[in-house]
């Protein structure tokens, strides 16, 4: 199926089905983010918080999130007659155990599910998992075929709206099949069928992780399954990766594996097609088979040859029917090392960004670039430096712009191209939006703000302000938030958000501990997310962690933290890309970090909120700030240095420190009777200096804010 990229679907209509049709028809073809928010109100949420999320045009369904999507079917509500839903799944985590369902038919109510499509490791082989079916909400019927991870499936779903009867098939090619299926036989009652809902495990880590693609749901086997005459039902074939060798070499028997409905498998035939036999003569395309549905092919490029050919696989079924995929051999392709992303300020360069390129043929490189965002970053203002292997990048984006842009750098040997790209944020700096340092009365924090925080679920009136600080209690389940300046932040923007916090935790949180602060928009989007967790923590200490998206931490600060101590806690926010970081107590913005390591989704931030859970522990929040720099959110604290040749001893630290209010001060012994040094510096370029000669005694030295 050809995909075209939908940044917003404009109209749905609605009419009343009275003959076979589809009634939903769904290939994800939208920009990466939230489902209920790029397809412009398609999908709605019915139960959660932490999104479905679409990445390269595939919907997510992902254990470590806990949002549940549907999205309304023509001509409904159904009570009775079949409806059908055909999609593929490729799971890249397994379920453990006997897993949870992640699709289903739905009725006008956030629990009415029927025809639960279920995935399960119980039964199947180590590493494998198997899928299955339940009418209701009982227990599923497992079809007993393994199934293997990154592998697409086609599964298809029938549900009798009448008879509550559920069948689900794997790779079906007719009605008929008489094999991978099975018939759902829990407890049913009949309800109103309205919508197709997508479901993510509530319980992290057993119900895996896929993505699911090309979703049609019809009243007929034939709406959804191409031919309802099982002679004119093509046969399947799994795809074939790409396969990049060294100039005269042989590619590795890569294995896909073919099926029909209706043909043995050993009556099933391949053949083999190149689009550039001067490099891949048919002839030296060779399959292997193991007598049933798996096979083997191998590519021998004509020696001393360079280039690429698609290679095009064609299996035929005893009908005459055929399916095919495509794949490349690439042959004597050059290297390029990876990038990271790179965040700069507007109206600034990039430092000279390295990298390394190589060509196993030693033939001559030559490189390119492309910008995706040419207003922002012109391709002219991308040059390059260095020689041989060892190269350099460096950006410069237009003047008085901001936003993102992906780089995408290629290397040429003439045969063939390498490329690696990165996202380049340039970032607005219009210094601090909003600060909160919590001065109020003592009680309802929403109301005593004067409703600056406003509650966005649980407990209305929970979240108290208790001597102008703000208390989250593990007790509570209300969570508030506040909105961050005049405006929004949206993702094409290029906006890094810093926000800063005290925090003095009373009681520690629960093993597995939960999140209590974050970026928020006007829905159910969070980012950079903070969490307080006892797991790896010493007795009687806790610690922090992170999550750029997920309902639990993918990174842990790796040091022991004690109740009843203030600590600083600092987090950013790329809103561009959904990336973020966390400081504990920093020094500057170069203080040790810890960066999460989930899927990072944007999308438009509106709020920072806090948050209570029966997970958290209790714990009193102060002085709140937000701003588009680090060092508006943390005071950077000036460094003083000494150095001493013999009896002379020179001292300095940054001029600036003076304007910030720092004195020079001194004491000669400890414990400490501090005074004023009645030398406060003398300029010397961006340095106050003070030099002493002839010291013979002890003397310390510290500067100091009153």
């Amino acid at each position: 199926m050809k995909k075209y990229l939908a940044l917003l679907l404009v109209a749905m209509s609605v009419a009343t089905v009275s003959k076979a049709a589809i009634v939903l028809d769904e290939p994800f073809a939208y920009l990466d983010g939230a489902l209920t928010n790029v397809s412009g109100g398609k999908w709605s949420i019915h139960s959660g918080t932490t999104p479905i999320n679409v990445v390269n045009q595939k919907a997510v369904i992902s254990q470590t999130n806990n949002q549940d999507n549907n999205a309304q079917l023509i001509g409904a509500p159904y009570s009775s007659g079949n409806l059908y839903a055909i999609f593929i799944i490729n799971f890249s985590t397994v379920p453990t155990g006997g897993g949870s369902y992640f699709a289903h038919f739905k009725d006008a109510t956030t629990s009415g599910f029927r025809c639960r499509a279920y995935a399960v490791s119980t039964g199947a082989a180590a590493g494998n998992y198997r899928v299955g079916i339940a009418r209701s909400g009982g227990a599923a019927v497992i079809i007993p075929t393994d199934l293997l991870p990154n592998t697409d499936y086609t599964l298809v779903m029938r549900y009798d709206a009448a008879t509550g009867a559920s069948r689900l098939w794997i790779n079906p090619q007719s009605e008929g099949a008489v094999s991978d299926f099975a018939d759902g036989t829990d407890a049913w009652t009949a309800t109103p069928i309205t919508s197709f809902g997508l479901r993510q495990g509530t319980t992290a880590g057993t119900s895996g992780t896929t993505t699911l693609d090309d979703l049609k749901v019809g009243t007929a086997f034939t709406d959804v399954v191409a031919g309802g005459n099982p002679a004119l039902n093509p046969p399947f074939m799994s795809s074939i990766p790409s396969q990049s060798i060294p100039r005269s070499s042989v590619t590795p028997a890569v294995p896909f594996y073919v099926t029909d409905g209706e043909t043995a498998f050993g009556a099933l035939t391949l053949s083999a097609a190149s689009t550039d036999t001067a490099l891949v003569p048919v002839g030296n395309i060779a399959f292997t088979t193991d007598g049933g549905s798996n096979r083997t092919v191998t590519v021998s490029p004509v020696a001393g040859a360079q280039g690429f050919s698609k290679i095009t696989v064609t299996v035929t079924d005893g009908d005459n029917n055929t399916a095919a995929r495509d794949f490349l051999v690439i042959v004597g392709a050059p290297t390029i090392s990876a990038f990271t992303n790179v965040e700069i300020a507007h109206d600034t360069a990039t430092t000279a960004i390295p990298f390394t390129i190589g060509d196993a043929e030693s033939d001559t490189l030559t490189l390119s670039a492309t910008s995706t965002n040419g207003t922002l970053v012109p391709v002219g203002n991308v040059t390059f430096g260095g020689s041989g292997a060892n190269r350099t990048v460096t950006v410069t984006p237009a003047a008085g712009l901001n936003g993102l842009s992906r780089i995408t750098i290629s290397v040429s040997d003439g045969f063939n191209t390498a490329s690696n790209s990165f996202v380049i944020t340039v970032f607005p700096t219009p210094g601090p939006i909003f600060s909160d340092t919590f001065t109020y009365p003592d009680g309802s924090l929403n109301s005593q703000s004067s409703f600056v925080w406003n509650t966005t679920s649980g407990s209305n009136g929970q979240m108290q302000v208790l001597s102008g600080k703000v208390l989250l209690s593990g007790t509570n389940t209300e969570d508030v938030a506040a909105f961050l300046g005049v405006s929004s932040y949206p993702p094409h923007q290029g906006w890094i958000l810093y926000a800063s916090f005290t925090v003095d935790f009373k009681r520690r949180p629960s093993n597995s501990g939960n999140y209590f602060a974050h970026f928020r928009n006007v829905g159910g989007s969070f980012g950079a997310r903070v969490f307080s967790v006892t797991n790896g923590a010493a007795p009687g200490k806790y610690r922090l962690g992170l999550a750029n998206s997920s309902a639990a931490p993918s990174v842990v600060w790796p040091t022991d933290l004690d109740t009843n101590v203030t600590y600083t806690v600092v987090t950013r926010m790329n809103v561009g890309t959904g990336a973020s970081r966390l400081w504990v107590s920093p020094a500057s913005e170069a203080s040790a970090s810890i960066a999460a390591t989930d899927s990072a989704f944007p999308f438009e931030v509106f709020t920072y909120a806090f948050r209570e859970d029966f997970n958290i522990g209790d714990m009193l929040i102060d002085d709140f700030k937000c701003s588009t720099a680090f060092s508006d959110v943390v005071e950077i604290k000036p460094v003083l240095t000494i150095n001493a040749t013999g009896n002379n001893v020179t001292l300095s630290w940054p001029a600036s420190a003076a304007a910030a209010g720092y004195v020079l001060r001194f004491t000669d012994s400890f414990p400490a009777a501090w005074a004023d040094f009645f030398d406060q510096g003398n300029p010397q370029g961006d340095q106050l200096v003070v030099t002493l000669n002839g010291v013979t005694d002890n003397r310390f030295f510290e500067l100091r804010k009153p």
